[in-house]
């Protein structure tokens, strides 16, 4: 009969297990795909690696930017900021 065959191919099957290291795209893809987060102390890759020109305007936008963000003042968000502080 077929089933014995099955159960026979089955006993006789040996399963092995093998550790792989992924890259961090490679790791990077597979979360996106299943839906999994990331763990908070991973590292962001940049994009700019190895070019030093690169790295250096990427830097200097993003400090313009964030003091920009830090000298407006806007008393609305102050005063919901402050709301919620109270809570």
């Amino acid at each position: 009969m077929a089933t014995g065959n099955k159960t026979q191919e089955l006993t006789e099957v040996q399963t092995r297990t093998q550790t792989t290291t992924l890259s961090p795209l490679e790791e990077k893809v597979l979360r996106m795909r299943r839906g999994l987060k990331a763990p908070v102390n991973m590292a962001l890759s940049r994009a700019d690696e190895g070019h030093p020109e690169l790295v250096s305007q990427v830097d200097a936008i993003e400090q313009r930017v964030l003091e920009a963000a830090g000298t407006r003042s806007n008393p609305t968000k102050q005063k919901i900021v402050g709301a919620l502080r109270h809570k």
